[in-house]
């Protein structure tokens, strides 16, 4: 729906996406609030040691790299063709992306969203869009011990998955035990470092993503060269749900090398029996003991979750990678029709599922209208916009933005990126 400016505009969530959702609506002339629950760009610095598939140019917005060339022109920016760490990306773009004069007095860290909803109507008041779009947003927020609430004419949800990994049980549902003990799971991949470390302790590998490709990767060469060294190692197994020849698929004529070599290096140490890998197993109960140790009760797939052959292991450390799904709960008293798989919302989803590609680059056009929820004014950007759908990408997420504002601006030949080109 169209709002002019100066119309205020809160947006949850200070990731890459939000902030490039903030700089493009501050451009514009739109008031914004970023809210962000911890740090800016928290989450990419959790796996800063990662090397991304994609380059910088796809990582970054025109209209982003100006802003920061208008504010710091001492500041060199990565080449365009750079595969960038995540490490890398936050000092050299991010951060900088952050400080610049439009957003950086916008921002307001360490401050969580509690619920969203309308300032009078309830959700099962069922009145005609303008009636509710006249109804301005209600956002409960808390900072540090106190709560309050701010309103706004817009909201867009751009807070990601990151913070909610799935269970790891049969079914994609909680194994017995998992929820006195997960916190203390790895839901994301080893440094280098890291691994190092671990060399001596009996590890278990969830999972058939490259988050598990990474952490086979790294902890098998940790290990080869403590052996090297003359070292003694402990065991690595590695569960798939699927039953598949190679844990992780491969995609045919991958135009991403670093992806394609990470898939089949990570394939490899199963191949040559680096790790022991177990496969069409689920988890059917994890239990952590008082030395720390956890027990962990296996089952094939084909006899069942109840009956047949069970295994039975103990590890030291389990690294959990079954993916993440978006927490949904802050906007449940607004008008939003989630997709049944994937959570995600469900115009955007369907269109997703309907074309179905492994590979994350071979993706159709949205329309901006796919954007548009029930709830008017109400938005779901970024990573979370695919709900738990893994194909989304940094350069979808840009197209996102601009086709957004268009929408909001009312002015379909939109686009700050062509802009500054």
């Amino acid at each position: 729906m169209a709002i002019d400016t100066p119309a205020h505009i809160i947006i949850i969530g200070a990731g890459p996406i939000g902030l490039e959702t903030a700089l493009y609506a501050r451009y514009l002339g739109y008031q914004v609030t970023l809210i962000e629950k911890a740090e800016v760009c928290q989450h990419v610095r959790y796996w800063q040691h990662i090397r991304m598939f994609s380059q910088f140019g796809d990582n970054s917005s025109t209209l982003g790299r100006a802003a920061i060339a208008g504010q710091s022109p001492e500041h060199p920016l990565d080449a365009l063709d750079q595969l960038q760490t995540g490490a890398q990306w936050f000092q050299n773009y991010l951060e900088p992306l952050s400080q610049t004069d439009l957003i950086v007095d916008h921002i307001r860290t360490n401050t969580k969203v509690l619920s969203v909803s309308r300032s009078w109507l309830i959700k099962t008041d069922l009145a005609d869009p303008p009636i509710r779009a006249a109804d301005t947003f209600r956002v409960l927020i808390q900072d540090g011990k106190q709560e309050k609430v701010i309103t706004a004419d817009i909201v867009i949800d751009t807070s990601g998955v990151l913070g909610q990994p799935n269970p790891i049980g049969a079914g994609g549902g909680t194994a017995i035990g998992e929820n006195n003990c997960h916190k203390q799971f790895h839901p994301l991949s080893p440094t280098a470092e890291q691994a190092a470390t671990l060399i001596d302790q009996r590890i278990l590998v969830v999972g058939s993503g490259h988050t598990a490709a990474h952490t086979l990767v790294n902890l098998t060469q940790a290990r080869s060269t403590a052996i090297t060294a003359g070292a003694t190692t402990a065991d690595i197994t590695w569960i798939t749900r699927n039953s598949n020849e190679l844990g992780i698929s491969a995609i045919a004529d991958d135009p991403l090398s670093s992806r394609r070599d990470l898939v089949q290096q990570a394939n490899q140490t199963a191949s040559d029996k680096q790790v022991a890998r177990i496969a069409g197993t689920s988890i059917h109960r994890i239990t952590q003991q008082d030395d720390g140790t956890f027990e962990v009760e296996l089952h094939q797939h084909e006899n069942g979750e109840n009956e047949g052959v069970k295994t039975m292991l103990v590890v030291d450390q389990v690294f959990a990678h079954t993916g993440f799904q978006p927490d949904n709960s802050i906007f449940r008293e607004l008008h939003v029709h989630l997709c049944y798989a994937t959570d995600g919302p469900i115009k955007l989803a369907a269109k997703l599922l309907d074309h179905g590609s492994e590979d994350c680059r071979d993706q159709s056009p949205v329309a901006a209208t796919d954007l548009i929820n029930p709830e008017p004014n109400f938005y779901v950007l970024g990573v979370k916009s695919y709900g738990r759908n893994s194909n989304f990408l940094f350069s979808v997420g840009l197209q996102q933005i601009k086709q957004l504002f268009q929408i909001i601006a009312n002015r379909q030949d939109l686009d700050l990126y062509a802009t500054f080109k």
